[in-house]
């Protein structure tokens, strides 16, 4: 395993601590973040979604050290076309919806301690500015970018007659 993957998987494990941490109330380390009406949505609602991307960070690392433990002459074609890309796709689309759901996240996705809190504090979340749309901008690039993915991954599945 390199020493790239070893420090991306560092970053995720972190990720996911402190953002589990932060929805637990334990480290409210991320509120000055969250709090800052200076700075676009996307990423002053990160706390929020650090423990999901953290997570899902994981699960592609662990995905690609399996990949890797199969030897080159056991690899599946088919197997090893939607380890390379329908994983990122689905990290790409989950990006995308990150995205679109950080200028107004769910209230699911916020923990009550922090909506109790805003509450009796009088906080509300600014309206959205120019960096927001810009984002919404990107986002739509993204789903463009990865409806082509899928359809090119279905594309060579089906000439490759894997079903």
């Amino acid at each position: 395993m390199s020493v790239a993957l070893l420090g991306l998987g560092a970053i995720a494990l972190l990720a996911l601590i402190r953002g589990v941490r932060f929805r637990r109330g334990q480290d409210r380390s991320y509120l000055g973040l969250y709090r800052n009406t200076n700075l676009p949505a996307v990423y002053r609602h990160l706390p929020l979604v650090l423990p999901f991307g953290g997570g899902y960070l994981l699960a592609i690392l662990v995905a690609a050290a399996l990949e890797r433990l199969v030897p080159p002459e056991e690899a599946d074609p088919v197997l090893n076309l939607l380890l390379v890309t329908l994983i990122p796709l689905a990290g790409i689309l989950m990006c995308v919806v990150a995205i679109v759901r950080m200028p107004y996240p769910p209230s699911w996705l916020t923990p009550r301690w922090l909506t109790d809190e805003d509450r009796s504090i009088g906080y509300e979340r600014p309206k959205l500015g120019w960096a927001d749309y810009g984002w919404l901008l990107i986002a739509a690039v993204g789903v463009l970018g990865g409806l082509v993915m899928l359809a090119y991954v279905g594309f060579v599945l089906i000439s490759h007659r894997a079903w």
